[in-house]
């Protein structure tokens, strides 16, 4: 740091004969050092993980800010804001106040690696940032918002990064001896967006034209083309339901290439992880297994490898839930079973003419909403199955003794025979129920 009085000019050569200030600024190294665009402020970082700001040029003390938790590697003054930026070791950035308060503003987190170096671009609205892991990110202030990473130019560490005075490049350097140019390529990519865009919509319209003319080959493959699962599905949904066979859906998977092929492996394994896409998923998956469609590239054999690990743990999840439902189904068949025994035993009873009266006269109007009782005949025991004994009655079964009863059953089928004796008392009355 210099003052006027230790500058002299001879034949347009500066030269610097003395210092006119020096201060201890930290406890441990001073890894970068920045001055602002108006010459008033000076801000270091270093290796005690603190940020100073210093007056220029006497050097006072304005300012000390913490908060990073390891060294401080880069500082930079905003071209525009009364802020500056901080990178560390610790693989943040930090945007500070340098007036006021002197708080943290923003904090960017991405970085994998020790950030290097940092700088103001676009006026002051975005961030370049470079790290030890040779990669260059975008931030966008206002969001926090890591926009874009550049890669696969440097080899090993970024340790310088600078930008021009028009903002359209950047240069960096690193541990490789490399110097790459960067440039602005927003309008490109524009560009480039702009015609992806209309391209997928002329794939829209030509796969609406497709499913118009069940033209389903060309269908399925414009919808892997554009990574529609969801229509993909669908179409496979609709053939598995109402095509006459197979033979459709075959040709349709044949008309698509190997890696199409391996795609549809792979969206099967998360449409198989849906219990109701269950039953197309595994009947497309048996199609292309079972016709050898699979394509005979490496990488694609080794995702359809990793997609059927995933299959067989998830299908032997869905067996055993349908086993499940299969094994209480059988409760429901005893139910109807044990019921259709109580019909016989009343249809019986009502044949000798001792049963509920088939209507109900006008003037017995009131007896309609209540229910009737009827008296047992005594000359109607022969009319029972020779396993139910005439001389108990049934006056009222309780459907959760039944249940209980069902489940004593089918634990000890030993004493199935004595599972109805047990739920019929005497009585002179029968409550008789309709199933």
């Amino acid at each position: 740091i210099h003052s006027r009085k230790g500058v002299t000019k001879r034949n347009d050569i500066v030269s610097i004969d003395k210092s006119s200030a020096a201060v201890v600024a930290h406890e441990k190294d001073i890894n970068s050092i920045a001055v602002s665009r108006d010459d008033k402020l000076i801000a270091t970082g270093s290796s005690d993980r603190t940020v100073k700001l210093w007056s220029a040029p006497n050097l006072g003390h304005i300012a000390t800010l913490k908060g990073h938790k390891r060294g401080v590697w880069t500082v930079a003054f905003s071209p525009v804001d009364r802020v500056i930026c901080s990178g560390s070791g610790d693989q943040t950035i930090k945007v500070w106040s340098v007036e006021g308060d002197y708080q943290c503003l923003k904090t960017f987190q991405g970085h994998e690696a020790s950030v290097t170096k940092t700088v103001f671009i676009n006026a002051g609205t975005q961030l370049l940032s470079a790290s030890s892991d040779a990669l260059v990110k975008l931030w966008t202030i206002k969001t926090n918002e890591c926009i874009n990473t550049f890669a696969n130019s440097h080899d090993d560490k970024i340790w310088a990064l600078a930008s021009s005075s028009d903002g359209e490049w950047v240069a960096t350097g690193g541990e490789d001896s490399k110097i790459v140019i960067w440039c602005d390529a927003t309008l490109e990519e524009e560009e480039k967006d702009r015609e992806a865009k209309e391209q997928a919509e002329m794939k829209e319209q030509e796969l609406r034209s497709s499913l118009r003319k069940k033209d389903w080959g060309k269908a399925i493959r414009i919808a892997l083309e554009l990574t529609h699962s969801r229509q993909l599905f669908r179409i496979f949904t609709h053939l598995y339901r109402h095509a006459s066979d197979d033979s459709v859906l075959i040709d349709a998977l044949n008309s698509c290439s190997p890696d199409q092929r391996a795609k549809i492996i792979t969206w099967g394994r998360e449409w198989n992880t849906h219990t109701e896409y269950v039953p197309v998923a595994h009947h497309i998956l048996s199609l292309l297994l079972r016709g050898h469609l699979l394509s005979e590239s490496k990488e694609s054999l080794q995702a359809s490898i990793s997609a059927a690990k995933n299959l067989i743990n998830y299908s032997e999840r869905h067996l055993k839930r349908l086993d499940k439902l299969l094994t209480k189904s059988y409760l429901f068949d005893h139910i109807l079973a044990s019921a259709s025994l109580v019909s016989i035993a009343a249809g019986e009873r009502d044949t000798e003419g001792k049963g509920l009266p088939d209507e109900v006269d006008s003037e017995d109007e009131e007896f309609k909403d209540i229910d009737l009782e009827v008296e047992m005949d005594p000359e109607a025991k022969d009319s029972y199955p020779e396993d139910i004994d005439p001389d108990t009655v049934l006056t009222r079964v309780n459907p959760d003794d039944v249940i209980t009863s069902l489940n004593d059953e089918i634990s000890n089928p030993q004493g199935s025979e004595d599972i109805w004796a047990s739920n019929w008392e005497e009585g002179e009355t029968a409550d008789v129920l309709n199933s």
